[in-house]
């Protein structure tokens, strides 16, 4: 399952993947998917949510922004966000909004309504919402697949981190510390 990712592209394809852990709980998994036209080159990043076990509320700060280095390929350069996958290995299927920041930000502590003031929202460079009725239900896990997000991500001009951060969207889910795993595929 791990290792099934969806990359979006035209034509014949050459693969080649390496991988290594960036900071705490993110992992790069470089994926270059070289299509006919030559110019296609995905990279894909895993990342398990750090989550409190404690039940959470509507609205609540699922997780706390985490750095993804090297997420963009140059200070403010631009990439397209091309897919996302999130693996809910609690089985809960609960809505919740994936925040793409270009700094860092308090959106609110983990577990608490979040509290984004009007000047943090100016660092969010796009939201991902993902809807109970994307899931698709395996039994014990279920998972979503996005794919053609096709959302142009810019970064900040001093940086090629993005921070991610994710708000709960309805229910009142009790997950396990580990129990959402993101793959985040982009195309710069």
């Amino acid at each position: 399952m791990a290792d099934n990712f969806p990359i979006p592209m035209d034509g014949p394809a050459r693969m080649s993947e390496r991988s290594r852990e960036l900071t705490p709980g993110v992992h790069l998994r470089k994926v270059e998917a070289v299509g006919a036209d030559g110019e296609s080159a995905v990279k894909v990043f895993n990342v398990t949510l750090a989550l409190d076990t404690a039940i959470y509320a509507d609205g609540d700060v699922l997780s706390v922004p985490v750095e993804i280095q090297n997420f963009f390929p140059a200070n403010g350069v631009p990439v397209e966000l091309v897919s996302l996958q999130l693996l809910d290995q609690d089985d809960l299927g609960i809505a919740l909004d994936v925040l793409f920041l270009t700094s860092t930000q308090d959106i609110g502590a983990r577990n608490a309504a979040n509290a984004i003031s009007d000047a943090e929202a100016e660092a969010i460079a796009g939201v991902v919402r993902l809807v109970t009725g994307d899931y698709v239900d395996f039994g014990a896990w279920r998972l979503i697949e996005k794919d053609s997000i096709r959302k142009v991500l810019k970064g900040a001009a001093d940086s090629r981190s993005v921070w991610l951060g994710t708000i709960t969207r309805g229910g009142t889910p009790t997950y396990t510390a580990a129990g959402i795993k993101l793959k985040i595929g982009i195309r710069a």
